[in-house]
């Protein structure tokens, strides 16, 4: 569950084909770490964000959170 003020994080490792996300900064809690992977990554992404009913504010440039460290490339993105 995310609640106001969580920072929601988003990862690709393109050379890996895996995309991973975080919650405050943590890789590893819950529904966190990679979430998905497909070889089509390897051909690149591009930033987006889709939703609705929701507040968003985003920051490309004001990182809180340090990106995840290499043994989180490793997990499987669960089915």
């Amino acid at each position: 569950m995310w609640a106001t003020d969580d920072v929601i994080g988003l990862a690709a490792n393109i050379d890996l084909g895996k995309i991973a996300v975080s919650k405050n900064g943590l890789w590893t809690e819950d529904a966190s770490g990679v979430v998905f992977q497909d070889d089509t990554i390897k051909s690149g992404v591009f930033p987006c964000l889709t939703g609705g009913g929701y507040e968003v504010r985003y920051a490309f440039t004001n990182f809180t959170h340090a990106a995840p460290a290499a043994e989180i490339w490793a997990g499987v993105a669960a089915s």
